[in-house]
């Protein structure tokens, strides 16, 4: 139950973020005309087994392709910086940030071949040149909540990172993992990567969203916070974001029934109020 809030809020996160810089950019073209670009990526550099490195030894050309382009302004992670099938390590995290931070560094591991067959290879040198543009980088799931699993070295007899010196922590705790996350990448408070980073505004200084709206309980001894603006039904919010509103799809029952089990009443209240066109963007 802790995991499916925690991601919940994850998202929550990600989402504002991202409705942020939709309304920031619904603002510029108002105000003139004026465009920008972003690169948004993610999924990135996965493996196809745990320790396959091919994509990581390929980053540096497509960084070197995304620098190329003189239109982008910003670049954007929007998670997962390895797949279900690669282990959380601590030392992979360090070559991400060195990737991106264009900070050369070795790596062994397997490459997969355009056949299909492998080729073990050994401290092979990676020289990224680095994001130019400031670097926006939000968490995916694979790289904390879903450590635990066994897929990704979590779990008794797993080797996926966690704090031993807490009492009843197992390899691949998703608590632990977020806290190297931060601590890796989000080192500088309302500060970007790239080498050329922005001010932003960080959670770490202007703290959770919304925190000023005020909430209720509801689910019993499961209670979580929601929003007064939202009505909890079955695990469910029911009122739409203002001007979201849609008409009923044909097969309404067959998608209330999809949707009945999403757990919509987190540790997160709802916002009561969403970026106007002039916010700053909050990552």
């Amino acid at each position: 139950m802790r995991k499916t809030h925690l991601a919940v809020a994850a998202l929550a996160i990600t989402a504002l973020a991202l409705a942020a810089l939709a309304a920031r950019a619904s603002s510029a073209r108002a105000d003139g005309g004026t465009a920008f670009t972003y690169a948004i990526y993610g999924d990135a550099p996965y493996g196809a087994a745990n320790h396959d490195i091919t994509e990581m030894l390929n980053t540096p050309a497509f960084i070197d392709s995304v620098n190329a382009d003189p239109d982008v302004s910003r670049v954007i992670h929007v998670g997962d910086i390895h797949s279900g099938k690669d282990h959380c390590y601590q030392s992979y995290n360090t070559d991400v940030y060195d990737l991106w931070q264009g900070i050369p560094f070795t790596v062994s591991g397997n490459v997969t071949n355009a056949d299909g067959s492998k080729t073990a290879v050994t401290d092979a040198t990676v020289a990224s040149p680095g994001f130019d543009d400031p670097f926006v980088y939000t968490p995916g799931d694979n790289e904390w909540t879903d450590c635990n699993k066994s897929g990704e070295g979590g779990g008794t007899g797993g080797d996926g990172y966690y704090d031993a010196s807490q009492t009843g922590h197992l390899p691949g705790d998703p608590l632990d993992n977020l806290a190297i996350v931060r601590s890796q990448f989000f080192a500088t408070a309302g500060q970007t990567l790239g080498l050329n980073p922005a001010n932003v505004t960080s959670q770490a200084t202007a703290g959770p969203p919304n925190t000023a709206a005020s909430s209720r309980t509801c689910g019993g001894s499961r209670a979580a916070r929601c929003s007064s603006r939202s009505t909890c039904q079955a695990g469910r919010t029911t009122t739409p974001r203002p001007g979201s509103a849609r008409p009923a799809p044909a097969n309404a029952s067959s998608t209330r029934r999809r949707f009945a089990r999403r757990p919509t009443c987190s540790g997160w209240p709802r916002p009561t109020t969403w970026p106007s066109r002039t916010a700053t963007v909050a990552w």
